[in-house]
């Protein structure tokens, strides 16, 4: 049997001065400090309390002192770490895992990396191209600067791949974007076979994107002044006319999917070019936008634009999403023309915002500071490889969402950035397991009891449950024995199935058990907070349960009112 070695790792040219002072971790995914070496419990990024998992053939906990990284047991931690808990979540498996061993690497011009473990996560929606997967998402943990790239490093005690990725060119998880091969093009890095469990026959529902298919309704909002210059704003119609080119625009209140656009202008005021009822087809729009006016002038009023752009809204479909797309050149803060405020009011009546800065890499000062008016995630640089995909991408999220009642499948619970198409919804009263399916699948066509493909799909869904469900937690979901393929399955949509993967089945002790049931439950565990997979009778345990049904997207349009 394997034995967990003792693994320290030199971090190659760390000049983070965060890192000359001991870091230590906690559970990153429930976000509690379970493990925790000190006072403070509540900083979200303590200067000496940063959280990163460890998921080897046991776990371990990690501490830095000047750099030096260095790996504890649960064996070797008695006289290191003696208040330290030595208990673990069942999502943090103890046992070894199908996986390469872990790549290191760094981005010098955006000095800034990441790390991410993919069988805890979906994908990172920031993504560096050399490093493919086949499972989409963020899955945020501890960042740190270097000047040199890291060396790659393996170990046999890492079971489980960890990759550190940059955010200066994000790579946003979509159906359409073709994976590419994991390859580096860092000569420091080992390659290594593919896991023996491959994951993309258990990712998902993405968020559809086909662009033709859309239905929103957009406010675009471009900067007009001295500092765009003309050339630059001919620049930004030519950008703006290929981000629509493959979308139906056209004006109406009438149900259907196409797309409404709006036009604003500004310098140190905003003029409105266009509203909904004006572009009735996309040749119209791109007449418009190579007609905006070029307003020069040295102030810039982002307030008064997104002031004009909210007013606009206010004549927005019931049905149909909405969102603010904003070009400007420069950024003033402070005082009455201040745009955080507005920003804000739009971002909390629903409506994404998102903004691109002009003539500006990724990393530049001005995308940070109109990220502070973006909505998470959508925030981009006219210089970003392929900006008009990264806008259509944004906006293919922005009309991915749920009908009311049901909460979306997200990166993240309480900070999403990605989301999936999928929704889910934990009902208020008991039912059998057979019951309980039938009640989902009557509540929309593609509805059913909810499936956990993933690690991180079963956490968010119990994460949730846990907020809106009483203790003990007790609840139905749509894993059951099929006897034709003698395996546990779990329900999809149209009554298909999709074969459980039982190296990520988190059973309690002494499941699974067919003797007590074929069907399957989230229950928890004694003495614990926290749930596991347990066998129930199929008839005779009624409690509450979880349905889940695909999310409106341009594959399943949704006409109904919103709140």
């Amino acid at each position: 049997m394997f034995q967990p070695t003792l693994i320290t790792v030199l971090l190659i040219g760390v000049t983070n001065a965060r890192l000359t002072t001991n870091w230590e971790q906690w559970n990153q995914t429930s976000r509690k400090p379970e493990w925790w070496w000190g006072s403070n419990t509540t900083a979200e990024n303590h200067a000496t309390s940063h959280r990163r998992p460890s998921v080897t053939t046991t776990p371990s906990w990690w501490q830095s002192i000047a750099g030096v990284s260095t790996k504890f047991t649960t064996a070797g931690m008695a006289s290191s770490w003696p208040n330290a808990a030595t208990s673990f979540p069942s999502w943090w498996q103890s046992t070894p895992r199908p996986h390469t061993p872990s790549y290191h690497t760094s981005n010098n011009e955006q000095r800034t990396s990441y790390i991410w473990i993919p069988w805890t996560s979906p994908r990172p929606a920031t993504w560096w191209p050399q490093y493919s997967t086949q499972s989409t998402g963020r899955f945020p943990v501890e960042q740190f600067s270097t000047t040199t790239p890291y060396e790659s490093w393996t170990s046999a005690a890492d079971t489980t791949p960890w990759w550190f990725f940059s955010t200066g060119t994000p790579q946003h998880a979509n159906t359409a974007i073709t994976q590419r091969p994991r390859t580096s093009s860092l000569s420091t890095t080992t390659q290594h076979p593919a896991p023996t469990t491959p994951l993309q026959t258990l990712e998902e529902r993405q968020c559809a994107c086909d662009p033709a298919k859309l239905y929103l309704d957009i406010v675009v909002v471009v900067d007009s002044s001295i500092s765009m210059t003309k050339e630059g704003l001919f620049e930004v119609a030519a950008d703006l006319a290929t981000v629509f080119q493959s979308m139906n625009v056209s004006t109406g209140r009438n149900v259907g999917q196409f797309v409404r656009v709006a036009l604003v202008t500004f310098s140190n005021q905003a003029f409105i070019n266009g509203n909904f009822d004006d572009f009735t087809s996309y040749n119209s729009l791109v007449k418009r936008l190579f007609q905006m006016p070029y307003l020069g002038g040295s102030e810039l009023n982002i307030g008064s634009a997104l002031k004009s752009a909210s007013d606009i809204l206010q004549s927005s479909r019931y049905y149909a999403r909405t969102a603010v797309l904003l070009y400007t050149s420069a950024y003033s803060q402070g005082g009455f023309t201040d745009p955080k405020g507005i920003a804000n009011q739009i971002k909390e009546s629903g409506t994404k915002i998102i903004t691109v800065a002009f003539r500006q890499q990724p990393q530049g000062s001005l995308v940070e500071k109109l990220s502070h008016l973006a909505s998470p995630g959508f925030s981009f640089a006219s210089r970003q490889s392929v900006i008009t995909d990264e806008i259509l991408r944004a906006l293919c999220q922005v009309n991915c969402y749920c009908e009311d009642n049901w909460l979306q499948y997200t990166d993240n619970l309480y900070s999403p950035r990605l989301r999936y198409g999928e929704c889910i919804r934990a009902m208020d009263i008991d039912a059998n397991w057979v019951t309980a399916s039938f009640a989902c699948k009557a509540m929309a066509p593609e509805a059913h009891l909810v499936n956990e493909l993933t690690p991180h799909k079963s956490y968010f869904v119990f994460e949730y449950a846990r907020n809106v469900l009483p203790r003990p937690y007790k609840y139905s979901i749509g894993l059951r024995f099929d006897p034709l393929s003698g395996n546990y399955a779990w329900q999809a949509s149209n009554n298909t199935k999709v074969p459980s993967s039982q190296s990520y089945d988190e059973w309690n002790p002494g499941y699974p058990n067919r003797n007590k049931g074929d069907c399957v439950s989230k229950i928890e565990r004694n003495g614990w907070y926290d749930v596991g997979y347990q066998n129930v009778d199929c008839l005779r345990e009624p409690m509450r349960y979880v349905c889940q049904m695909p999310a409106c997207d341009t594959e399943n349009f949704c006409s109904s009112p919103q709140k």
